[in-house]
């Protein structure tokens, strides 16, 4: 191992240290990393060739690859299947970065706001939008609608037949805490403010049966589904397996706002804009799956 090698392999254990990880010596990985969630096997690389790619193959476990090189595409991929994760050089630069100001620092503060997203569209706004998708507009209203706003991102792996699939991806989302309507949208960072004038709904779905629900969506749009193909009788069958995240896998976070709703009518046609941004709400059905 050269001076540069183990330098980065010391620097990567302190990484982990400073997110909270036990850092352990093993004798088949370069390190574990250690927490309530999750045992990593952290292998690192200088670079990648036939023979530390035949090395991945054969490691059992959830396995961390972390290299400094670029990896081409093709080579990627061929890891993917074997691997829990990869680090290349442009996710170790984030991630070094935000440990070094961690350490300097401490964790970053966040602004404590209020539950009400800030009403960006006015009712001229909505109107002029309703015309434009209906051709004229008899009026708008403003309601408060609670929505659950969640973050969320899917890490796990399945082994079958031989081969290692990985089931991962990430994302944002709102749910309606009055309907159970799904939205992938993205009001993580929405500005908050005092509410305006207009009826405020109250919440039908609690903390729990939303973290069900959503779960469930994410499940659904995270599933993946591989061919298979087995001999019996000299006849070729072919089957399809899906694989689905499992709860433990899914990392989410999630908090209570109210996101002011404009319904805009003409005549018996209805529709309702998200007064933050004025885009139309519609359920989004999911279309990340996956199939391999």
């Amino acid at each position: 191992m050269s001076e540069s090698v183990r330098e980065f392999l010391e620097l990567m254990r302190e990484v982990f240290r400073v997110n909270g990880y036990e850092v352990r010596n093993d004798e088949v990985f370069d390190f574990l990393a250690v927490n309530e969630k999750e045992e990593l096997g952290i292998v690192i690389l200088e670079r990648i060739g036939p023979k530390e790619l035949s090395r991945i193959k054969r490691l059992d476990g959830k396995i961390l690859l972390i290299t400094p090189g670029r990896i081409p595409e093709n080579v990627r991929e061929e890891i993917e299947r074997s691997v829990y994760e990869i680090w290349d050089r442009e996710r170790l630069e984030r991630e070094i970065g935000r440990a070094i100001l961690k350490e300097l620092f401490g964790e970053e503060e966040i602004e404590e706001r209020g539950n009400y997203v800030k009403l960006c569209v006015s009712e001229q706004d909505a109107m002029w939008i309703c015309r434009s998708l209906f051709g004229r507009c008899d009026g708008a209203f403003l309601r408060y609608v609670p929505f659950w706003i969640y973050e969320y991102e899917v890490r796990g792996f399945r082994e079958h037949d031989g081969e290692v699939i990985k089931i991962s991806g990430g994302g944002t989302g709102a749910l309606n805490a009055v309907t159970g309507e799904n939205y992938w949208i993205n009001m993580k960072g929405a500005e908050r403010s005092e509410k305006a004038e207009g009826e405020v709904l109250q919440p039908e779905i609690d903390y729990e049966r939303a973290l069900r629900e959503v779960k469930k969506r994410i499940k659904e749009r995270h599933v993946v589904r591989r061919n298979f193909n087995r001999v019996v009788r000299d006849s070729l069958i072919s089957e399809v397996r899906k694989f689905h995240p499992e709860d433990e896998e899914i990392e989410l976070e999630m908090e209570l706002l109210y996101i002011p709703v404009w319904e805009v009518r003409y005549r018996d046609r209805r529709i309702e804009l998200n007064g933050y941004n004025g885009e139309p709400f519609e359920e989004i059905q999911a279309k990340d799956v996956e199939f391999i």
